[in-house]
């Protein structure tokens, strides 16, 4: 195999030129940035299509999350007559911040549930692309459960997102980058070698590429560019790259999908086949080009020329790669960041040390600095992490979201408790010693404590949980704050009565799942360290049930021989709600399926019904009511079942009701449709 040539340039900026001459980006094309804040001010930015949503810290004009997100944002949108030119410039965007920093102004990385989150408002806001300059290092590959249920949502739903391999320089995978269906990013210089410290890995060969990201050039907070390296850099060239491929599709009339972007870029890049390196597998899938996925995408395109060596596309050569600069200012030049001293297994401690941290998973930015860049890890090993790193965890700790308009939520979960400091959790212990006689800090003493000092409810931070993992703190106010704080208590205690009464914990019975509408408000830190939004509850809505009850409701309305058959049916349609589609209650249609969990009495008539003749829970969908009121916003349930024995060749029947969640607390409009199907 022929080795690289030091003047082969591999992504030419006369390939974009050919693009743009016809889009720059459609604005129906939408991008979201999950990243750090972003200078919105900045000339290069202030004219681009994007929406902002808060942070949910105060940023700083120091801050290096927010200098994060200004350069990673510029990439692609900067405008071209600014001194940063964008990828996909006319294509809009939102921008969702998730990381932030301490009081130094260095980074602190978000919780895998914030990215959920984040993932989740950019689905919700039309999103096709997301672009995600970060990870978690995980040695396994695996992420949390919401998390792969948001990604493989993502793919069901056509909305590609391209993350970042991650900068340890070995063979290890960073989370959501290692997911199936996420379009991996890796970082190689002007000529195509990997650049020391991107990351390689089993799971990138078939659904990763490299791009660029040695001395990207980048809007610099207040005014001018800045330079950097990084796989955070060269994800954004991807996709932005996507979002221009998805426009030129079409204005040429060819059908526009993300999905189909991504494969011509995969299956177009350019391996060691083309031109070899000493690793082949640092190359992923193969280098990106430009040229090439312009032919696959289009077929036929006959302004594309193609390498007579295996069908590749010839790329020509040129003296420099300008993807995301100005005509004036080259993008290769030094590094200007804030190095540290790296350990011995390429863990960098230093402002940004972000990834393998324990819990529900934490990641940060992708970034790079000098000292691992001049390591030669060509041989380096699989990564072992050292326990001290996955013991680490920071978050972000205030909010600034004052005027924003406040997110929906109705979710479901187990009611918890948290102090968020030792020194208060230290405060109610001191108070419990006092008590005659002294007794611990318990979930059954904190209950009869906060039900005789009502006004110490307020020194609880009280959570609600999947399980034992915190999804929101719960923060009653305004004129029903004291009834709310009753209600919370009232929750630990019949959580603790129907743990005693149920003593077997592997019985489904002795969970009390409780149902919190309200808004998010901000954020606060646990004692863990972990960051979780608060929600303002609206104390009408608040209620908690036992599943037996429900399931009996339905059982009943059989005959003795039939109730079990009744029972089961029951609970495994609970139990598709509160597990298998278990989510944070944002999205409009999650809203609406947590809803269908709570107000059981249109699904008891269904089930009734539908077991009744003998038919058996299938799937739950929710789908867009092709009928609402106006200024609502209606979601259709539907319950599918199928029969055993396929009665007059109908397998499957339908029931459907409609679900307005235009309000914080949803409610049930209309009555429920019936359909066979086949």
């Amino acid at each position: 195999m022929e080795s690289i040539d030091d003047d082969t340039h591999f992504v030419s900026i006369e390939t974009l030129e050919f693009i743009w001459a016809e889009t720059k980006g459609d604005p129906n094309i939408r991008i979201a940035v999950i990243d750090g804040p972003v200078d919105r001010d900045h000339s290069s930015l202030v004219n681009a299509n994007i929406d902002y949503l808060p942070p949910m810290y105060p940023e700083k004009a120091s801050d290096a999350a927010y200098a994060h997100g200004t350069h990673v944002t510029s990439i692609i949108f900067g405008q071209h007559e600014s001194p940063v030119k964008g990828i996909a410039p006319y294509c809009s965007g939102i921008v969702i911040p998730v990381f932030s920093a301490n009081s130094e102004g260095a980074f602190l990385p978000c919780s895998q549930l914030d990215l959920v989150r984040a993932i989740t408002l950019a689905v919700d806001s039309g999103a096709n692309i997301i672009n995600i300059s970060g990870g978690q290092l995980s040695p396994s590959g695996k992420a949390h459960p919401l998390l792969s249920q948001v990604v493989k949502r993502c793919a069901e739903q056509r909305v590609l997102i391209v993350a970042a391999a991650g900068n340890q320089g070995c063979e290890c995978l960073h989370i959501p980058g290692a997911l199936p269906s996420v379009l991996v990013v890796g970082a190689m210089n002007a000529h195509g070698h990997p650049l020391p410290f991107s990351n390689w890995g089993k799971s990138y060969l078939a659904q990763g590429v490299l791009a660029p990201g040695e001395e990207i050039l980048g809007a610099k907070i207040g005014s001018g560019t800045a330079k950097a390296s990084g796989t955070s850099y060269a994800t954004p060239i991807v996709a932005g790259v996507v979002a221009l491929l998805m426009s030129l599709a079409k204005v040429r009339g060819s059908p526009v999908d993300s999905y189909a972007a991504r494969d011509a870029i995969i299956n177009s890049s350019l391996g060691c086949e083309y031109k070899q390196v000493a690793n082949c597998d640092r190359l992923l899938a193969g280098r990106l080009n430009i040229s090439g996925a312009v032919a696959h995408l289009i077929r036929g395109d006959k302004n594309m020329s193609q390498d007579d060596n295996n069908g590749q596309p010839h790329l020509k050569r040129h003296d420099a790669i300008e993807i995301a600069g100005s005509q004036e200012a080259p993008l290769i030049n030094t590094f200007e960041g804030n190095p540290r001293t790296d350990d011995a297994r390429g863990i960098q401690p230093s402002q940004f040390q972000f990834e393998g941290f324990k819990g529900e998973g934490h990641f940060g930015p992708a970034i790079e600095t000098a000292a691992s860049q001049q390591r030669d890890i060509t041989n380096s090993p699989k990564l072992s992490i050292p326990s001290g790193l996955m013991d680490h965890s920071v978050f972000p700790a205030a909010c600034s979201c004052q005027g924003a308009t406040p997110q929906l939520v109705y979710a479901l979960g187990q009611i918890g408790f948290d102090f968020g400091s030792e020194a208060r959790r230290d405060r109610f212990i001191a108070d419990f010693a006092t008590l005659d006689p002294p007794q611990a800090v318990t979930p059954e003493s904190l209950a009869k404590y906060v039900e005789h000092n009502p006004a110490s409810a307020e020194g609880v931070i009280w959570l609600l949980q999947f399980d034992i993992m915190p999804i929101f703190a719960i923060q009653p106010s305004g004129p029903n704050a004291d009834r709310g704080y009753t209600i919370l208590r009232e929750f630990i205690t019949d959580a603790l009565e129907r743990a005693r009464q149920y003593s077997n914990r592997d019985d489904p019975r002795r969970i009390l799942t409780i149902a919190i509408p309200g808004h998010i408000v901000g954020s606060v830190r646990l004692l863990s360290g972990q960051t979780v939004p608060v929600l303002r509850p609206v104390v009408r809505g608040m209620t908690s049930w036992n599943t037996e009850a429900l399931t009996q409701r339905v059982s009943k309305q059989f005959s003795e021989d039939k109730q079990e058959a009744a029972r089961i049916g029951t609970v495994k349609f609970l139990n598709r709600i509160y597990y298998q589609y278990r989510n944070m209650g944002v999205t409009p249609e999650d809203r609406a399926l947590n809803y269908a969990g709570t107000d059981f009495i249109e699904a008891a008539d269904i089930l009734t019904e539908a077991l009744g003749e003998g038919f058996q829970l299938d799937d739950i969908r929710v789908t867009k009511s092709s009928y609402c009121r106006p200024e609502s916003d209606c979601w259709d349930i539907q319950l599918v079942f199928y029969f055993p024995k396929d009665i007059m060749g109908v397998s499957r029947r339908v029931y459907s009701y409609t679900v307005d969640v235009s309000d914080v607390i949803p409610v049930l409009v209309g009555f429920a449709r019936t359909f066979d199907i086949r």
